[in-house]
């Protein structure tokens, strides 16, 4: 979308985004720049990338009034990029409201892909606010803003991701809630990590992000989520600082360290084996 400024200027100027910084090492988050062109998808899923396609780039959209924002399904691809979109807002970052808020997803990535989703700014979707479901994905999900997601489901969080060898470094995710609005382990989580499928290991890295404010956990491990390392995250302000849960299949040889996890409700870390991912205290 930001080819069609290049001889006429953007007529949407200006950024959207809290900046500041993310982290343990306090990594500058940028803010967002507006985009010139929106997709109202009317209850549709606004664009859809399916099959085995590759070396793909998403820039410069904003993506409203849909079920899915942006919907990726059915193929192994290799190489393929979102970047700069706003999924859930209207083209100058404001809540589009009601029902012109997207219903499902900011971001849904379902299909063994190779995806980088970068510098996104992903609010008021009623689903997870960036997805990415696959068990064999690889994921790089950088510098994204992700709030408010989830007031539509009772199972989805701010960012929820599976996969392996993947990385998820540098974002903010605040605010996320639930269709209850109260705390619902399995939803409402800033970051929520877990496969029921794959047990072996993840080997991906969840490093210097900011998890706050959400309505449930800041971090939820479950589900077989194995092998990851989670390090250098600032998780404060939520009612539970990280989950580790048994659930359905046992999270295993994950490592915390480095992290700061301070001045949430209850405990900073709790190791659970409660088959619905329900903290067990000390």
């Amino acid at each position: 979308a930001t080819t069609q400024t290049t001889n006429i200027g953007n007529t949407n100027s200006g950024s959207v985004g809290t900046g500041g910084t993310v982290g343990v090492d306090a990594i500058t988050l940028p803010q967002y720049p507006r985009p010139e062109v929106a997709i109202n998808a009317n209850n549709f899923a606004g664009l859809v990338v399916s099959g085995a396609a590759s070396s793909i780039l998403i820039q410069g959209l904003a993506v409203y009034n849909a079920t899915d924002g942006i919907s990726v399904s059915g193929g192994a691809g290799t190489s393929n990029t979102i970047r700069n979109v706003l999924a859930g807002t209207l083209a100058d970052g404001t809540d589009p409201v009601g029902a012109l808020r997207n219903t499902g997803y900011g971001i849904s990535i379902s299909s063994p892909s190779t995806y980088t989703v970068d510098k996104c700014y992903v609010g008021w979707n009623g689903q997870s606010g960036i997805l990415g479901v696959s068990n064999l994905s690889v994921l790089t999900v950088t510098y994204n803003e992700v709030f408010a997601g989830g007031w539509n489901s009772s199972g989805h969080d701010g960012l929820d991701i599976d996969g392996i060898n993947g990385t998820v470094q540098y974002n903010l995710s605040y605010n996320n809630t639930n269709n209850t609005g109260t705390v619902n382990h399995g939803s409402g989580d800033g970051l929520e990590m877990g496969s029921t499928s794959y047990g072996g290991n993840g080997n991906n890295l969840v490093e210097n992000n900011t998890l706050t404010g959400n309505v449930s956990a800041g971090i939820l491990i479950k589900n077989g989520a194995n092998g990851n390392t989670i390090r250098k995250n600032l998780v404060y302000g939520n009612p539970f600082g990280i989950i580790v849960a048994k659930q359905s299949s046992t999270a295993n040889a994950n490592q915390l360290t480095m992290n700061s996890v301070y001045g949430n409700t209850n405990l900073g870390i709790d190791l659970t084996a409660d088959a619905n991912a329900i903290p067990d205290g000390v």
